[in-house]
C-alpha cells in the first residue's frame, strides 16, 4: 500500500504545481486610465448609451447612393450604419474630424460588447508589447491599396515595414491614455490603449487600441480603432479591424 500512497501523493503535488503555473485568471473588462475621458464615458457600462448620445456638431456626409446624396447622422449608431456608404463630407475640412469620430464610435461599439475573457496570453502592461517583430506589418500606415496588399503578405512584420526595433512609450496624462509611438520612413504612428476585455467573443483577452497615423510634411492622416490579441504568451500579436 505504501507505493500506491506515495504515487498518489506525488500526483497531488504535481497537480498543484501545474495549477500554480497556470497563473491568475484574466483581468475583468476595464477602461484604461484616460480612455473614458477621451470617449466621454465614465465606465464600460456607459458605452451602449453613448452610441445614441447626440453629437454637438453633426457632420454632413456625402454617400455613394447617387449624385448629391447626403445625410447628417445625429449620433454614433446612425453614423456607423452609414459608414459603409460614406465617400466624403459635404465640407472637405470635416474629413479628418469624421475619421476621428468614426474611430471613437467604433470604439464605443466594441466597448459595449465587452465580455469577461476566459483565457489570456496578453502582457500585463502596454510597454511590454514594444518589440515590433511581434506586430503584423498591417499595423503600419498605407495610403494606396497596393501598399495595403503588400503589408498584408504572410510573415510580414512591423519591424520589416518600419525599420524600427521597438516602439517608444508615451505616458498617459489627463484624457490621453497610455500609448506607443513609432516614427520612420516618412510616417508617424501612434497607438493609445483604451481598454482590455474579450471584445470579439472568442474567450481570449483582447486590447482595444486607438490607431492614429500621419505623413510627415504632408496632409494625409488617418484614425481608426483596432483590436489586438494573441493566443500564445511568447507569440506574435494579431490585429483586427
Amino acid at each position: 500500500m505504501r507505493p500506491c500512497f506515495s504515487a498518489l501523493a506525488a500526483l497531488v503535488l504535481l497537480t498543484a504545481a501545474v495549477q500554480g503555473r497556470a497563473g491568475p485568471p484574466p483581468p475583468v473588462p476595464a477602461l484604461q486610465p484616460g480612455a473614458g475621458a477621451s470617449l466621454g464615458i465614465a465606465d464600460l457600462s456607459d458605452a451602449g448609451a453613448a452610441l445614441e448620445r447626440p453629437f454637438d456638431d453633426p457632420i454632413a456626409l456625402t454617400l455613394a447612393e447617387g449624385p448629391g446624396a447626403t445625410r447628417t447622422p445625429p449620433h454614433c449608431r446612425a453614423l456607423l450604419e452609414l459608414a459603409p456608404h460614406i465617400v466624403g463630407t459635404r465640407s472637405p475640412s470635416d474629413w479628418n474630424v469624421l475619421q476621428q469620430r468614426l474611430a471613437d464610435c467604433h470604439a464605443l461599439r466594441w466597448l459595449a460588447a465587452a465580455g469577461q475573457a476566459r483565457h489570456s496570453a496578453m502582457p500585463s502592461r502596454l510597454h511590454a508589447a514594444r518589440e515590433t517583430w511581434r506586430w503584423p506589418a498591417a499595423i503600419w500606415p498605407a495610403i494606396s491599396q497596393d501598399e495595403v496588399d503588400a503589408l498584408a503578405g504572410a510573415g510580414q512584420t512591423l519591424r520589416q515595414a518600419s525599420g524600427r526595433r521597438v516602439w517608444t512609450r508615451v505616458a498617459p496624462g489627463g484624457a490621453t491614455p497610455e500609448g506607443l509611438a513609432l516614427a520612420a520612413r516618412g510616417y508617424t504612428l501612434r497607438l493609445q490603449w483604451l481598454a482590455r476585455g474579450d471584445f470579439d467573443g472568442d474567450g481570449w483577452e483582447d486590447w482595444l487600441l486607438r490607431w492614429q497615423a500621419r505623413a510627415e510634411g504632408g496632409s494625409w492622416r488617418a484614425t481608426r480603432c483596432v483590436v489586438l490579441t494573441r493566443k500564445a504568451p511568447t507569440g506574435a500579436f494579431t490585429v483586427g479591424p
